[in-house]
């Protein structure tokens, strides 16, 4: 038995350009084969690492949080929604970069933990067996890189529950995908690694990765852009990670073809 799954979005990009396929098409095609991957005898998670639009424009956090809501958490009402922000989230000037996220969260999840301020960089949800840490790789307010407050994320894990689940925007390993990794990417891994998390999800790439570190291991997951155009049947993708007895047990790559308008799976297995 699966005792949770994730469905990981990453990197939706509301109000980046004209779509080739409307989102609502995208959510509720994901949704359907979401659904189809969920074991109804554990718990469900909806998890959005970031990037929601493209420019924070409150028009177009409005427009996601409306499609999101209607086309997707309506579909498979989820046990818990999970949020953190990403580079092109960040808007205005300090200290009020997240506002405009926070609103957003806050919706979606109807929960105060997941608002991230400089001093709240990581935010920690339990849920049966597991805990996960939402991390704002994006604090500091730099478009151009990524970064871990690593003493909020120690704080965070000093008493979480066995083999937690992190989720951040930016992929701790670099790539010829596009996207810089987190400047203190050793440190974060270390400290991933020597807390025994189960799984790192992030995206920023706009491409999957799939990797594990450690001897336990830890698997570090990319989801890549589920709505980010102008390709349809390119990139266009969502991941779903099911977790059982503490580890990642299977990720499931969903991406969309638009010439067959569906989703093929690419299945990874870990031991």
């Amino acid at each position: 038995m699966t005792d949770l799954t994730i469905m990981h979005l990453s990197d939706v990009h509301f109000g980046a350009a004209a779509y080739a396929v409307t989102p609502a098409e995208l959510l509720s095609k994901a949704a359907a084969v979401a659904k189809g991957l969920i074991d109804p005898a554990g718990k469900f998670v909806v998890a959005l690492t970031g990037d929601v639009t493209t420019k924070g424009s409150p028009a177009y956090y409005e427009e996601a949080a409306r499609g999101i809501e209607r086309h997707l958490l309506a579909a498979l009402d989820p046990d818990q929604v999970l949020v953190c922000p990403g580079n092109h989230d960040i808007t205005g000037v300090a200290p009020a970069y997240f506002q405009d996220f926070n609103e957003f969260a806050f919706r979606l999840t109807n929960d105060n933990r997941q608002v991230f301020t400089p001093e709240h960089t990581v935010a920690r949800v339990d849920l049966g067996d597991y805990s996960f840490l939402m991390v704002n790789s994006s604090y500091h307010g730099d478009h151009r890189r990524g970064e871990v407050q690593l003493a909020h994320l120690r704080r965070a894990m000093s008493d979480s529950r066995p083999n937690p689940v992190i989720l951040l925007h930016h992929s701790p390993f670099s790539s010829e995908y596009g996207g810089h990794a987190l400047v203190n990417a050793y440190e974060f891994l270390s400290l991933s690694v020597r807390n025994r998390v189960a799984g790192i999800l992030h995206g920023h790439v706009h491409f999957e990765q799939v990797l594990t570190i450690g001897s336990r291991p830890t698997a570090v997951v990319g989801s890549g852009s589920l709505l980010f155009p102008p390709a349809p049947n390119h990139n266009n993708q969502f991941t779903v990670i099911q977790l059982s007895a503490g580890g990642v047990e299977r990720a499931v790559a969903a991406k969309y073809d638009g010439d067959r308008g569906g989703f093929t799976l690419v299945e990874t297995e870990f031991s």
